[in-house]
């Protein structure tokens, strides 16, 4: 943990000193950020079950369930019977390309967790996680992705139409969460930058708001112990508090991994990379390390959505921009490499 985060975990232990084990139920557990938080909240003093319909060979579901099959996760749900629910299981890898099971994961898997919240008389909370995406309409005006930012927009309807009041229920947008065992952007980003070959696309740099991955379990598993008045109903951004740019953090990323700073790339050049990744996405290249909607969002300004209800629940988050960049370069030169 970074500065004050034991004194952060002990707190939120002696808080669910209830009597008996809080018992929380996680979908997506396995993923990266599911496996963070399943983690964090081991450490709490709760039961935690992580769900998820995939196998990793470092993280292991505790049950191997598909959000889709509403008939096999209420059977986890009548077996584990939780008090807490948080719903992170989807599908983001057609953010550049559509994809019909990927939505319905997203939508239907939600309404299929929203509905076994319901049923379950022990669950008393449940965060369900939408999206950044949901507020960046610009980027999606020219259709790429667009699929992917419906599913997320499907998601925050399903829980404003949820009628139960029975149930605190809480709507999260975490914004661009990366560290230790993040995958794709992020993971290549990092990889170029710490192997020296990152070259910052042209002249522009807006700032940004992000997200390092244990701040953002951190943030969670303050939704699950807050006041029910403060967060029932509640869409909550969930982000660092220091915002940066791609630049500025590709130059700490580099001093960390005793690289010199990356170099800028002329804007013609910039411009014909991006083009060519489009081509190359149109022959079947899945992931280009360039391309015209990744450019675009590279030099999207994120720093306006406000963080200001998560940050009057949290207070001080544990780690620092530096912090959080020192543990993911160190992860990547341990662990990153190796598969």
């Amino acid at each position: 943990m970074g500065v004050n985060g034991a004194d952060h975990l002990r707190g939120g232990a002696d808080r669910l000193a209830r009597g008996d084990e809080t018992r929380t139920l996680v979908t997506g557990g396995t993923g990266f950020l599911g496996s963070h938080l399943t983690d964090l909240l081991s450490r709490t003093g709760r039961e935690v079950l992580a769900v998820s319909r995939g196998d990793r060979a470092d993280c292991r579901p505790d049950r191997m369930v598909d959000v889709l099959d509403r008939d096999a996760l209420a059977a986890v749900f009548r077996d584990f019977h939780p008090h807490e629910v948080v719903h992170l299981a989807a599908t983001s890898h057609f953010m550049t390309r559509d994809d019909d099971l990927g939505y319905r994961t997203n939508v239907d898997g939600t309404a299929n967790v929203i509905g076994c919240v319901a049923d379950e008389p022990l669950v008393r909370r449940c965060l369900i996680a939408s999206s950044h995406v949901v507020a960046n309409e610009d980027l999606f005006a020219a259709g790429e992705g667009r699929r992917y930012a419906d599913s997320k927009r499907a998601i925050e309807r399903l829980v404003g139409e949820w009628g139960s009041r029975e149930k605190v229920c809480v709507t999260m947008r975490p914004c661009s969460i990366w560290g230790p065992g993040c995958g794709v952007p992020f993971r290549g980003f990092f990889e170029r930058v710490i192997a020296g070959r990152y070259f910052h696309p042209g002249n522009v740099d807006p700032p940004k708001r992000m997200g390092y991955v244990k701040n953002t379990v951190f943030q969670m598993a303050k939704l699950l112990e807050a006041p029910a008045e403060f967060v029932d109903r509640r869409m909550i951004v969930l982000a660092d508090d220091e915002t940066t740019t791609l630049r500025e953090w590709s130059q700490m990323i580099a001093e960390k991994a005793g690289r010199r700073p990356p170099p800028a790339a002329p804007e013609a050049l910039v411009r014909a990379a991006a083009l060519a990744g489009d081509a190359l996405k149109l022959l079947g290249y899945r992931d280009p390390p360039i391309h015209s909607f990744r450019l675009k969002n590279m030099r999207r300004d994120s720093s306006g959505q406000s963080i200001e209800a998560i940050r009057e629940l949290t207070g001080a988050l544990p780690y620092t921009l530096e912090q959080g960049v020192e543990e993911t370069v160190a992860w990547f030169k341990n662990k990153g490499a190796q598969p």
